[in-house]
């Protein structure tokens, strides 16, 4: 069975920030996997990239990934889509880290540089 695991903002810029490259650190952790990019986080990285490269950089990333559609915006978005789908959330975002535990989500975050763990 393979593993989805949706990205938010913050987790496709990490590659362009930190150089940690989360196609290889995913594997390592769940061995076959998608990688679900919701829409508002497109819009985000589109809004974010006049002026930074490292949002454009994330914007073009993510365009290898499943697109999912949805109305709705930011973490509402990510947590909505996790909940309909159970599968992992790969974010830094310790707001949403929470919220998400508490829900039952499965989570995922960076460690330090270069490396990925379960939240």
């Amino acid at each position: 069975m393979e593993n989805e695991v949706i990205v938010d903002t913050n987790a496709l810029m990490l590659p362009f920030q930190k150089g940690l490259d989360i196609e290889k650190n995913l594997e390592e952790l769940l061995g076959r996997f998608t990688i679900i990019v919701p829409e508002s986080v497109i819009r985000e990285l589109e809004r974010l990239s006049q002026g930074n490269p490292e949002a454009r950089a994330a914007l073009s990333y993510s365009k290898r990934f499943k697109i999912l559609k949805t109305d709705l915006e930011g973490d509402k978005s990510i947590i909505k889509i996790a909940e309909n789908l159970k599968c992992y959330v790969l974010t830094n975002d310790s707001r949403m880290i929470r919220i998400l535990k508490r829900k039952g989500i499965k989570v995922i975050r960076p460690r330090g540089e270069r490396r990925l763990v379960f939240a």
